[in-house]
């Protein structure tokens, strides 16, 4: 009987009997059967990709000029309003280990391992000329580099000498499905918003509404008689590389004050004087 897998010994025995006295002999004969089998190999593959963000803001107010009479204080409300894209994918990559069996137990096998995925570049470490040892198993890490996200099977290869191993076959394989579903790595998935007159205005995550928006008011008290402006800016960071954007707005309050009025006042009259002379003539003639 032959038994795969194994070397299995098997003893048969020959004998003689003589007629008369019953004298017995033998010799006897041992043979081992090596069933050699193909090795087995199993994989893990496991994807990875990273998602990276890009943000934008905008900013405005109810009223940018304002006109008022007495330098009363005035409030100007603002919006703000900060979007964000659906990512951008980049950096695919499945990476696992590789599983080579050796089911035999009477010999090891010397083979080499590769691996293959549709559209990727794969690596085996370890992979050429490695000794699998008889009734062991091996592991062996890989990668595959992709320059665009899918789904596919991936199938790890081992191949061997068939003459010199005993073996059905001269290589075997195993496959392991992958699809770039969900980042692994997420890259300025959150901003952090401020404002440069009100301060502080919140943070907003990828997951969030696009837009998502912030109202605020500020009020400014400005002397009547001219026209003031305020400048503010909204601005975010993004809390991986440091991305930052601004948007500004520019309000002008201008504040009415009472003409003024001021005089002068300056005296005139005029003054005629007599000439004494003809009078004195004037009267000797009358006498």
């Amino acid at each position: 009987r032959r038994v795969l897998f194994r070397s299995t010994k098997h003893d048969n025995t020959a004998t003689f009997t003589t007629n008369d006295t019953g004298t017995t002999g033998s010799a006897s004969v041992t043979v081992t059967d090596c069933q050699g089998a193909d090795l087995t190999v199993t994989k893990t593959a496991v994807p990875y990709f990273t998602r990276t963000y890009k943000w934008g803001i905008s900013k405005s107010v109810d009223d940018a000029n304002v006109f008022t009479a007495g330098g009363a204080s005035h409030t100007f409300n603002y919006t703000v309003n900060v979007t964000h894209d659906a990512g951008t994918d980049s950096g695919w990559y499945i990476s696992g280990k590789i599983t080579v069996s050796n089911p035999n137990d009477w010999e090891d096998i010397t083979t080499t391992v590769t691996d293959a995925a549709p559209g990727g570049t794969c690596t085996v470490t370890g992979g050429v000329d490695v000794v699998v040892e008889a009734g062991k198993s091996i592991e062996l890490p890989y990668t595959c580099t992709f320059t665009a996200g899918a789904s596919g099977t991936n199938t790890a290869t081992a191949t061997w000498d068939k003459a010199a191993a005993s073996t059905p076959n001269g290589s075997a394989s195993g496959t392991a499905g992958y699809a770039f579903v969900t980042p692994t790595t997420l890259v300025d998935e959150e901003v952090t918003v401020t404002d440069s007159l009100y301060g502080s205005l919140g943070a907003v995550s990828y997951n969030d509404p696009s837009p998502k928006t912030f109202t605020y008011s500020l009020t400014f008290n400005d002397p009547a008689g001219k026209c003031t402006s305020h400048t503010n800016t909204a601005s975010f960071t993004t809390n991986d590389t440091g991305t930052t954007g601004s948007a500004s707005q520019t309000v002008t309050d201008c504040q009415g004050a009472d003409l003024t009025v001021t005089k002068t006042a300056v005296p005139y009259f005029t003054r005629t004087f007599a000439d004494r002379k003809s009078t004195r003539l004037n009267s000797s003639h009358r006498t």
